[in-house]
């Protein structure tokens, strides 16, 4: 029963993370305060509940601040029943395990402690260098709060003796706990219990000791690694899809590092390797996060080409099960978001150099064109022209911009841009527009407008839209086209039989 209880025991320790527990060499003797520490016993400056041997000093002083399972502590209750107790100690005092190690961790009364020498000790029988110290010694950072029984009385049976100490160390939070001289045949518990009593870890040797001691033992207080990404947890050796990213442009990735532990977490470097279609290069980390601290995992990610790409990451560090932390990152690399500039007139698409026809137009109307600027591209196309729309060759006409176009057009939008003119004689006549953007290749983009003009009942006027219209109120006491044809061959005719016929003089 007692090989089962141990082996219980055992595993029960090494499962848990939070604190892990070493043999260390004992060192009772070096760590003895019996001499120059507090006597805890009989002391009325010391605060104290219950009698001699169910009794516990409250609220001790540790001398700097412990972190306990996380939690942070000024002081501890000290039981002489062998362990000390970080949650404040209430009510009847168990004197030894009621079935160790079955019953631990257990959630029920005590929790929070750690237990050197738990057995039924009473401080009823003191002499001089016997019963329970403490003192702080040291320098910060490294300072030692030593608790110490000495010679304690055993009541169940009597006449034996227990020595033991604890230190609690302020350089990394660890327990050490050393034994001095412990009557043969003494049995005992030896471990700690969470806050909540629902994690513990038994000594090296299991929960249960026994004589002879020949070692010390310290509890280890251990990081937690844990990553994530955009508060999104990264699965240890999974893979973590980082979405789109653009080919030829370095995309920033943080990889936050939290410790979730109570140990302080060592980060010993960042391996980058299997890139496939990308490079990478990481800044950040410290070599130490504290314990509930993160740190912030900076990565460029420049994908060479568009299409897959992918990279494996890997965080070194002094966590128990995930060293090294290990994962795989992969992501879509689309090409770089680039504007396009697009001019159509009369719902027609027009190249850059085009000369665009505009047809017949009466001598000294007005007319007005509408030109439409789309972006056909992935990003913000910017009309950086001063003017917007520059006007240049203007030849036989008066030109304006009636409405410019807005300066910046987003992908998949449009904007028009109004044109007014106003042929000055019979004739041809032209212009052209020319627009400055950040197309990366078709800055200027130009177009020409040829047109002819004539006598008042040419044409009509072009309105809006990117289309002509003719101006049928305007011109509704003009001869139609037709008309005006069969005219002008009457007065060919006319001209003609004049030159062979001429006509008598007065």
């Amino acid at each position: 029963m007692k090989v089962m209880l141990l082996l219980a025991a055992l595993a029960c320790g090494l499962s848990a993370q939070s604190y892990t527990c070493v043999r260390i060499a004992n060192d009772y003797a070096g760590k003895d305060v019996s001499a120059t520490g507090v006597r805890l016993l009989n002391n009325p400056s010391v605060p104290w509940g219950g009698d001699l041997d169910e009794g516990h000093a409250d609220d001790y002083p540790i001398g700097f601040t412990f972190q306990f399972y996380g939690q942070s502590h000024a002081t501890v209750d000290i039981c002489t029943n062998g362990w000390v107790s970080f949650n404040p100690i209430q009510g009847t005092l168990p004197y030894m395990p009621a079935s160790p190690p079955a019953t631990f961790p257990s959630t029920s009364y005590p929790n929070g402690f750690v237990a050197a020498g738990w057995q039924d000790l009473w401080g009823y029988v003191m002499s001089q260098s016997s019963g329970m110290f403490a003192q702080t010694v040291g320098t910060a950072p490294n300072r030692e709060f030593r608790v110490q029984f000495n010679n304690m009385t055993k009541r169940q049976p009597p006449g034996g003796t227990m020595s033991f100490l604890w230190v609690f160390r302020e350089a990394d939070n660890s327990i050490e706990i050393h034994y001095g001289h412990i009557t043969d045949g003494t049995v005992f518990a030896c471990g700690l219990e969470s806050p909540s009593g629902n994690e513990g870890t038994a000594s090296a040797d299991g929960w249960l000791l026994g004589t002879p001691v020949q070692t010390a033992y310290r509890f280890e207080p251990q990081p937690e690694i844990e990553v994530e990404r955009a508060a999104q947890a990264v699965p240890h050796q999974g893979t973590d899809n980082i979405g789109t990213v653009t080919a030829g442009t370095a995309t920033a990735v943080t990889y936050r590092v939290r410790n979730t532990g109570v140990g302080a977490l060592t980060l010993t470097g960042v391996n980058l390797s299997g890139m496939v279609n990308c490079s990478v290069s990481a800044g950040g980390l410290p070599g130490t996060v504290p314990p509930g601290s993160y740190a912030d995992l900076d990565l460029q990610v420049t994908a060479a080409a568009t299409g897959f790409c992918s990279f494996l990451v890997s965080i070194g560090n002094n966590d128990l099960d995930e060293s090294p932390f290990a994962f795989s990152v992969d992501a879509n690399a689309v090409p770089t978001p680039a504007a396009e500039i697009e001019l159509t007139y009369q719902s027609l698409p027009r190249q850059t150099g085009e000369v665009v026809t505009l047809g017949a137009f009466a001598v000294g109307r007005a007319q007005v064109i509408s030109v439409r600027v789309h972006n056909p591209g992935t990003a913000d196309l910017h009309l950086t022209g001063a003017p917007v729309v520059r006007l240049a060759a203007v030849q036989n006409c008066a030109v304006t911009v009636a409405k410019p176009p807005a300066a910046m057009v987003a992908p998949g939008a449009h904007t028009d841009c109004e044109l007014e003119f106003t042929p000055t004689a019979f004739g041809p006549f032209g212009f052209e527009i020319a627009l400055d953007s950040n197309d990366s290749d078709e800055t200027p983009y130009v177009l020409h407008f040829a047109g002819s003009a004539g006598a008042e009942n040419i044409g009509g006027s072009h309105k809006g839209g990117g289309g002509c219209v003719l101006d049928t109120t305007r011109g509704a006491g003009l001869l139609p086209p037709f008309l005006l044809l069969a005219a002008a061959l009457r007065r060919g005719k006319r001209r003609r039989r004049d030159a062979i016929m001429p006509r008598p003089r007065g």
